[in-house]
């Protein structure tokens, strides 16, 4: 698999995942208070596909050497936030980032201390964090809420290789 295809499918499965935060339904998710609807989700009216008030997700991302900004901008200000709050009214809200070397430390440590975590946290590590995060409880599972809201275009996509979903699937 190449390094676009990597990104695009770790891209699309944490938006899938903050997409299943913002339902606040479905899904296997243990009563644990880190499992609700991203800050105002909950019960707010979605209007021709933008939610009427906004909505804050929390994102910690990996960022790897070749990520970069134009001038003026940074992670919290360029054009995918300014998208995601014009086309949908969700402020997208990085409160941590880590390079590659560190990142898995980090999640470690905040699952360890059972520290709050991020709605969504775009994670490329390693497998044994990636199993700590979902065995964790504080996600839910997107089964069902993927078939209902993905598109078809990202739905044939991942169709194309299943496997891509082995690193996060629990129980079938």
């Amino acid at each position: 698999m190449s390094t676009k295809s990597a990104k695009l499918i770790s891209t699309v499965l944490s938006l899938t995942l903050g997409l299943s935060l913002l339902a606040g339904c479905g899904g296997e998710a243990n009563n644990n208070s880190s499992s609700k609807p991203a800050e105002g989700a909950a019960g707010n009216e979605i209007v021709d596909g933008k939610y009427k008030e906004p909505v804050k997700i929390k994102v910690a991302r990996q960022l790897t050497a070749d990520v970069t900004f134009r001038s003026g901008e940074d992670i919290n200000n360029n054009p995918h936030k300014t998208w995601a709050k014009d086309k949908f009214n969700i402020d997208l809200d990085y409160v941590w980032t880590a390079d590659s070397s560190s990142i898995d430390t980090k999640i470690r440590l905040m699952l360890s201390a059972n520290e709050a975590l991020p709605d969504v946290i775009q994670f490329r590590g390693s497998q044994d964090v990636a199993d700590a995060l979902i065995d964790s409880g504080k996600f839910l599972a997107i089964n069902d809420l993927f078939e209902q809201y993905a598109g078809d275009s990202l739905k044939s996509a991942l169709a194309e290789d299943p496997t891509v979903w082995n690193p996060y699937t629990r129980d079938g």
